[in-house]
């Protein structure tokens, strides 16, 4: 008799084991599920960024031509030209102002000698 009881305690046990599976199982497939849906929702959101950077670049393509015209080299230089400057080839009798020279200080005496001696 002690065999059978052996058997049925094991037997117990193994169904008290089994009987917490199905609900883990149930609980891991719904956990599954909604990290899919997650996945999924952030996969779209991604998909509508990469469409928006699409398009700002495009506009930037565009306004790049507009924005050359306000403040390219040659809107400044005329924007110059206007304002009274001359280019650097037509300025014949321009002087080279330059500030005065820096002042020179002399060198403090050597506090420290070496002498290498080679033998």
């Amino acid at each position: 008799m002690s065999d059978v009881a052996a058997v049925a305690d094991t037997a117990t046990a193994g169904r008290s084991r089994f009987r917490l599976a199905i609900p883990l199982f149930i609980v891991l497939l719904v956990a599954l599920a909604l990290l899919g849906v997650t996945n999924q929702r952030l996969y779209g959101e991604q998909l509508a960024l990469m469409s928006h950077k699409e398009q700002l670049l495009s506009q930037v393509a565009i306004a790049r031509p507009q924005a050359a015209v306000v403040n390219g080299p040659q809107a400044v230089a005329t924007w110059a030209t206007a304002n009274g400057m001359v280019p650097i080839p037509e300025a014949r009798a321009a002087r080279l102002i330059a500030a005065s020279p820096a002042p020179t200080f002399d060198d403090p005496l050597p506090t420290l000698e070496l002498r290498t001696i080679w033998r």
